[in-house]
């Protein structure tokens, strides 16, 4: 299993800067065009012990995603970072850098973590054109890593960091192929892409390469019902389920046939084609992003893009994934479960909360109970 704390003093003894990124969906491919190591901290769910510093600045209605982060960020991560990014999403990390600044600071490491903070706007293309603002925040980032860490910008490596982000696309769009197939496991699957989040993409490319290849020796089908008694399910939520839902899932004669999951389909989904202007690229980039509550100005094109995933992988039922106190992801779950009872296919929410890791009982007798419903 990933261990981000080790997989952190891994990066830093390779003596390439580490970024610590949040929230989703950070400009990747320029950090790395950079000479830096980006690593997203999202979803450390099960990696981190307790969330003691962390509560004493949050209040107890913050989500996991939240409260772990800013844990180890104070904690573990701190002497092994070379730096902090972040842009805006929801209300409650909006308001961390300042949290974590201060923190940072008492413990006397704050002055020597800089801080790169990126305005995405959150309007929809419909209603302004606001690219102009976005490639202005991207050439202020660039110029404020150069000055930063001392390193040029340079279009050629930009150029070749983008094709091996789209390598890594390429790749974990197989890899779910496969699952769906019943070549892989899902939770195989899950943990390669975790444990991906903190490691350099070149480390990433030969981890789902193995992967891949390696499809059809994993034990998947373990307690796969045959073909014709099983239920093809797409799940979604912004943190993947834990592994004892996904064995739940698999043990009820349900196979997850799609994800819609924040840290994986949503992130690679939609990627632009190669550009040497990053300006340019991350307009694109974040204008034609797949849709997430995270990302507001996507919010009308969600429920379609939902229900032409659904449709393409022939789902017959979809399970929501739901993070305890995610208002974003709360506000569209009834509307998304009535779209999709109009059109026949039943859904289920299970709610994850920060200390459901050890109490999953109810949620496998309600996937238990959901696949025999929709069995009869």
């Amino acid at each position: 299993m990933m261990n981000p704390l080790k997989q952190l003093e891994m990066l830093k003894n390779k003596g390439r800067p580490v970024i610590a990124c949040f929230p989703l969906y950070p400009p990747l491919a320029l950090f790395h065009s950079m000479g830096l190591t980006p690593v997203v901290i999202w979803g450390l769910r099960g990696h981190v012990a307790g969330t003691e510093a962390s509560d004493r600045h949050l209040p107890s209605y913050t989500c996991s995603v939240a409260r772990h982060l800013t844990e180890f960020i104070l904690t573990d991560a701190r002497d092994l970072i070379d730096g902090i990014f972040m842009y805006n999403a929801c209300d409650t990390l909006r308001n961390l850098p300042e949290i974590m600044l201060d923190q940072l600071n008492d413990a006397g490491r704050g002055p020597g973590i800089p801080f790169f903070r990126m305005h995405l706007p959150m309007t929809s293309r419909d209603q302004t054109d606001a690219s102009g603002y976005l490639k202005n925040e991207i050439r202020s980032l660039t110029q404020n890593l150069s000055d930063c860490f001392g390193a040029g910008f340079s279009s050629e490596k930009f150029q070749n960091s983008v094709a091996l982000y789209q390598r890594m696309r390429a790749l974990a769009l197989a890899a779910q192929d496969q699952v769906a197939a019943g070549r892989l496991g899902f939770l195989d699957f899950v943990e390669v892409m975790q444990a991906g989040a903190f490691m350099p993409v070149e480390d990433h490319l030969r981890a789902l390469e193995d992967l891949t290849a390696g499809a059809g020796t994993h034990n998947a089908d373990a307690s796969r019902p045959p073909e014709d008694k099983t239920i093809g399910v797409m799940i979604s939520g912004i943190l993947p389920p834990p592994p004892s839902v996904i064995s739940a899932i698999a043990a009820a004669g349900m196979t997850i046939v799609a994800d819609d999951i924040a840290p994986f389909y949503r992130s690679y989904a939609v990627m632009p084609a190669p550009m040497s202007d990053p300006a340019e690229y991350y307009a694109k980039f974040y204008d034609d992003h797949y849709p997430c509550p995270t990302l507001l100005y996507s919010g009308d094109r969600r429920p379609a893009a939902l229900i032409d995933r659904i449709r393409q992988s022939r789902a017959g039922a979809m399970i929501f994934i739901g993070e305890k106190f995610c208002e974003y992801e709360y506000f569209e779950f009834p509307f998304l479960e009535k779209k999709l009872a109009e059109m026949g296919i039943p859904s289920l929410l299970l709610e994850i909360a920060i200390e459901d890791n050890a109490h999953t009982a109810a949620h496998n007798a309600r996937i238990a109970a959901f696949a025999e419903m929709i069995k009869n």
